[in-house]
């Protein structure tokens, strides 16, 4: 029996492409880990929930946000260090929609989700957005100039 004279390389070669793929499997599952561990919701971060019961919604709020009113059919919430991070929601009924959509000629229209259901987001260029969110015949209008907006909206669920 004769051994063939490039055996060493041929080894070389097999070991070589098992670690490659190795690497690639490592690499993609580590990748959605990070991914994963991203978009945890901000709950377990000391943020304290809020609850509307009239309306059917909760978020939650970061530590250092109140709900400064909540009258008819609008609740605001804002930060007590810096009155410029700010939101409200103001609940109206959904066929006012294209009613309050036409006030917002010149913002950009994003497709986003809220608790699952389909919305919209309209930016201005000044970085003030509204979230269009309609469920259970009701219109949710999300106003904000708050870069925690996305991290709020993350933690917005519909009550049964």
């Amino acid at each position: 029996m004769t051994l063939h004279p490039n055996r060493w390389f041929i080894w070389a070669i097999a070991i070589s492409v098992v670690m490659a793929l190795a690497l690639v499997s490592y690499i993609k599952v580590s990748s959605q880990n990070f991914d994963n561990s991203i978009s945890v919701p901000n709950a377990s971060n000391n943020w304290r929930q809020y609850a509307n019961s009239q309306y059917g919604f909760t978020l939650n709020l970061p530590p250092s946000w109140s709900d400064k009113i909540v009258k008819g059919t609008a609740a605001a919430f804002g930060s007590k260090a810096n009155p410029e991070e700010s939101m409200v929601i103001t609940v109206k009924d959904a066929s006012r929609e294209k009613a309050a959509e036409a006030s917002l000629e010149g913002f950009t229209e994003t497709k986003i989700t809220v608790d699952g259901a389909d919305a919209r987001e309209f930016t201005s260029e000044t970085g003030e957005k509204y979230v269009f969110v309609i469920h259970d015949k009701k219109l949710f209008v999300i106003r904000s100039s708050s870069n925690q907006l996305g991290r709020i909206l993350g933690t917005f669920q519909f009550l049964p």
